[in-house]
């Protein structure tokens, strides 16, 4: 019975995809293949990565992910993709927008699930739990990004729109870069969703305007799952608990975040169960009715900017003077006091040293509190990728 061998086939894991000429194709009950799955790439050996674009070669992304091999990357042209439930099969797939670096054909790149179930899902059945998603806008679904036990990279990616949450994550850990999670709803974990074990890092992020009916509009970490949060702004969203981020359980970690602007019940910026995250370069402020609620567990900030103080090492309770400019929100004006006063032992990526920093605007090797401070500020502006 042909079924093809991996090319490493001398020893597990075997790949028990069909070769083109097995007799269990269609074989089963009303012309159904037998067995758990279908054709595979060719045997012995899988091709080199290749292009497959979407629609020039294939009508739609199902037809490019069915043909798809280990590694492939399905390139998007721009337009709407009325699809749900893509799923590579654990083959690595990179699914791929023709310019993730230009906001306006991320915006016009729309896979738009159509009101129910996962639109895109990582998993890892049986091979490679990595691949990726560059540079599309997920909407109209349930969940806009499913990572079940696999590790994809997210990257310059917009979700919008999702019924039951923006990224939900189960054994994952995905990394999430330069995107944005807004105007999402879900009951619990709107913008992010994690849990059983699973450690993802999000960095230089926007996280904004996401609604939850009981835990964590921003982000729900719960069932031994930590959460990285690296240079992300986290603002306008609400909960009952946790309107910014509601931890519940694990030990996450807040590095030079913003937290400002969001609204609960309990915990407006934070709340924290059982937890034990970690704070560093970070501003809270804004959030109502207060900035973080700490249940149970233990709460370490240090070098932070949080209204109404907070103990640990350089924390400060000043008006960070937030400032709007060319389309980034929640920068530092000149005078802030959250400038220069981060971490001593942690420098900022870009600052006043590099030749396109504007002279009226000092601002020293020192890390800076907030979203645009620390070592990945330079990512916000494209200076540094």
């Amino acid at each position: 019975m042909p079924i093809r061998a991996s090319a490493t086939s001398v020893a597990p894991p075997f790949d028990y995809t069909l070769a083109a000429d097995s007799p269990c194709l269609g074989a089963g009950k009303e012309g159904a293949d037998v067995g758990a799955l279908g054709v595979g790439c060719p045997a012995p050996f899988e091709p080199a990565p290749g292009v497959l674009q979407v629609p020039t070669d294939y009508p739609s992304l199902a037809a490019a992910l069915e043909a798809a091999c280990t590694g492939d990357t399905i390139l998007i042209a721009p337009g709407t993709y009325l699809e749900s439930g893509l799923d590579s099969g654990g083959r690595g797939v990179h699914l791929r927008g023709w310019d993730p670096g230009n906001p306006d054909v991320v915006a016009e790149t729309v896979i738009d699930g159509g009101g129910g179930g996962e639109v895109v899902v990582f998993s890892r059945p049986f091979r490679d739990s990595s691949g990726g998603i560059a540079g599309v806008t997920i909407t109209g679904g349930g969940v806009g990004i499913d990572c079940e036990a696999a590790h994809p990279v997210i990257d310059r990616c917009i979700l919008t729109g999702c019924d039951e949450g923006a990224i939900r994550c189960s054994r994952s850990s995905p990394t999430i870069t330069r995107c944005i999670l807004s105007g999402n709803q879900a009951s619990s974990g709107a913008g992010l969703y994690v849990t059983d074990g699973s450690l993802p890092t999000i960095r230089n992020c926007r996280i904004v305007d996401n609604s939850a009916s009981s835990y964590g509009g921003g982000a729900y970490c719960r069932g031994g799952a930590s959460l990285v949060l690296e240079n992300c702004i986290v603002v306008g969203n609400t909960a009952r608990y946790g309107g910014g981020v509601d931890y519940n359980e694990g030990a996450p970690v807040l590095s030079n975040c913003t937290i400002a602007h969001n609204s609960a019940d309990h915990g407006g910026g934070l709340y924290v169960y059982s937890a034990s995250p970690i704070m560093n370069n970070c501003i809270v402020w804004n959030n109502e009715p207060d900035q973080i609620d700490v249940h149970s567990g233990v709460m370490d900030a240090a070098h932070s900017d949080i209204q109404g103080g907070w103990p640990g090492e350089g924390n400060i309770d000043q008006d960070p003077e937030f400032a709007s400019f060319r389309g980034h929100d929640y920068l530092l004006r000149p005078a802030s006091p959250c400038i220069d006063a981060g971490d001593p032992m942690i420098e900022d990526g870009l600052h006043d040293s590099h030749p396109s920093w504007p002279d009226w605007y000092p601002n020293a090797a020192r890390s800076d509190m907030g979203a645009y401070g620390g070592p990945e500020n330079g990512a916000w502006l494209g200076a540094l990728d």
